[in-house]
């Protein structure tokens, strides 16, 4: 699936991790000579986006720009339903010569009314769909040892909780895609709420992925 971007307007990214996302958009703005870096651009990466940084990126939006294009990056592994309903009054009132992106993990972080007004590319990841699958696979041991070897100090760093949460969301699409759903009923019932959990900065997040363990 090609992305065209050669025209201001609003687009989404699906990526498993913000700076993938945040790395191909500024490729393909440099592809086609609009704001890379400097003034004019600017990426917003955080794990959990609030309506106060929404009004950070609103800032760059209302300014002027130094030349005649601008992009903004708006990166988050999850978006506040009321910073959603802001980025949505950007995107209704995107500026000439003004690219915004946002960037998340998949389709479902997002309302359905911004989804119908950007255009979408997803960067799907072989290396990371292989490991979800050997995680699906492996005993109850080796899925502990896993987990304690990739987020065992995720409370300290936002960006374990955001491969957490892009770890997640690969491990759900991967179990939706098999025919025996009914073996992962529970972890399919539990991961939207996990996800949502990883949403606040206080939660328990190295118990939330060992519940992953349990949960089939």
């Amino acid at each position: 699936m090609q992305i065209d971007i050669s025209k201001n307007g609003s687009y989404v990214v699906y990526a498993g991790d913000q700076k993938s996302g945040v790395d191909f958009v500024a490729s393909e703005c440099q592809k086609i000579k609009a704001p890379y870096t400097g003034a004019d651009y600017l990426a917003f990466e955080k794990t959990t986006i609030s309506i106060d940084d929404i009004r950070l990126i609103q800032d760059m939006h209302e300014q002027k720009s130094i030349g005649e294009e601008k992009t903004i990056i708006c990166a988050g592994s999850f978006i506040t339903t009321q910073a959603q309903n802001a980025l949505l009054k950007m995107i209704e009132d995107t500026k000439e010569g003004e690219r915004i992106f946002i960037i998340v993990p998949y389709e479902a972080e997002l309302l359905s009314t911004i989804i119908s007004r950007v255009q979408t590319f997803r960067l799907e990841s072989e290396s990371e769909n292989r490991e979800v699958k050997e995680f699906v696979e492996m005993p109850a041991h080796e899925r502990i040892l896993y987990i304690e070897q990739n987020f065992l100090s995720i409370e300290e760093s936002d960006t374990k909780r955001d491969a957490l949460l892009g770890f997640f969301r690969d491990l759900e699409k991967y179990t939706h895609s098999q025919q025996n759903l009914t073996k992962y009923e529970d972890l399919l019932r539990a991961l939207p709420v996990l996800r949502t959990m990883l949403g606040n900065s206080g939660a328990p997040a190295k118990m939330i992925a060992e519940y992953v363990v349990l949960a089939f």
